[in-house]
């Protein structure tokens, strides 16, 4: 069952190009606003624009790491929650949430885990 994420806004950040797509059309379909960012120098300019509530955030970015974008987020839109999503997969679950991400999931992602992760975060 889709949650109803209807007055939410997501910010997904992903290098690439169809995972983009992809999050994109599994997170339409449960009624969010959605934006993307391909970069960490997008992903914090659409911070400074738009008022979010979850960025899906990929660890590995051409410009930045995850891990910096996270900081400069928890300084300056500490309201956001913040999700990291990686192929990384070894002891990473423990390093996000150290580090002060909100949860963490690890690619490929299985798209019913995704839902209901985001859902606990925004629907609490």
């Amino acid at each position: 069952m889709t949650k109803n994420l209807s007055k939410k806004t997501i910010l997904i950040v992903d290098d690439d190009p169809s995972s983009l797509i992809l999050y994109t059309e599994i997170l339409l379909s449960t009624g969010a606003v959605v934006l993307c960012a391909n970069d960490g120098e997008m992903t914090l300019l659409i911070l400074s624009q738009q008022t979010i509530d979850l960025v899906l955030l990929d660890l590995k970015l051409p410009d930045m790491s995850g891990f910096s974008i996270l900081q400069e987020i928890r300084q300056k839109y500490k309201q956001v929650k913040v999700m990291a999503q990686t192929a990384f997969a070894m002891d990473i679950n423990r390093e996000c949430l150290e580090a002060g991400f909100d949860d963490c999931i690890t690619k490929p992602v299985e798209m019913d885990r995704l839902l209901v992760k985001i859902s606990a975060l925004l629907l609490q």
